[in-house]
């Protein structure tokens, strides 16, 4: 009974609103920001993605890693970054879709990172 409860929970979304579903995607880079303590990363392609995210520097993903979601999330990115193994990420959408780091994308305007999965 109690490793189903923890099945349940780990099934529940990290957001209230409706995820977007970036695919599946090679890793990118990996950017680590010590001043917001945020994690930026870049997908090996942006192919479907310029309508829903910005791209900061190559990096169209962020979330924070000073929660303990954010730490787990960046151990997956990690892992799948060594690993060369493909991301599912899900995520909530840029406020400054289609625009890059000249023309309005920055750190707290990217896509914001709400689910992934290595496989």
């Amino acid at each position: 009974m109690k490793l189903f409860i923890v099945f349940a929970l780990l099934a529940i979304p990290l957001s209230a609103t409706a995820d977007m579903y970036a695919g599946e995607r090679p890793m990118g880079p990996i950017y680590y920001t010590a001043a917001n303590d945020r994690v930026s990363i870049g997908v090996g392609s942006l192919a479907g993605l310029s309508d829903s995210t910005c791209n900061w520097y190559g990096h169209v993903f962020t979330f924070l890693a000073n929660t303990s979601g954010g730490e787990k999330m960046l151990t997956l990115f990690t892992a799948a970054k060594t690993s060369n193994h493909l991301i599912r990420i899900w995520y909530l959408p840029s406020s400054t879709p289609g625009t890059d780091h000249t023309s309005g994308c920055t750190e707290a305007t990217m896509a914001v990172v709400t689910r992934v999965s290595i496989f």
